[in-house]
């Protein structure tokens, strides 16, 4: 089982590659303190939504969040990534 860590905006290469509208990132523990990471890029798709970039198992445990990333909600444990989000983080390093 693998939990969502962030879901951003594509980047407009990420939109022109991959023809994507949204990116959600994420990560699976596994032993000796290894950690996965998996991308996994959707669009919405009439009144449903498409996913791709991963396995089939580490797509199924996104299924929740991509419906609620298509209805509007809030999504829980994750970063909303913005433009404004990265730039106050660089003023931060500065």
């Amino acid at each position: 089982m693998t939990r969502l860590v962030q879901v951003r905006e594509a980047t407009l290469a990420e939109q022109k590659n991959e023809g994507a509208e949204v990116v959600f990132t994420r990560v699976k523990k596994a032993g000796g303190g290894l950690q996965y990471t998996y991308t996994i890029y959707g669009c919405q798709c009439y009144e449903s939504w498409m996913q791709w970039g991963t396995s089939t198992d580490v797509l199924g445990d996104n299924v929740d969040d991509i419906e609620a990333w298509r209805r509007g909600d809030k999504l829980k444990g994750a970063v909303e990534f913005s433009d404004e989000l990265a730039e106050e983080m660089v003023e931060r390093m500065r």
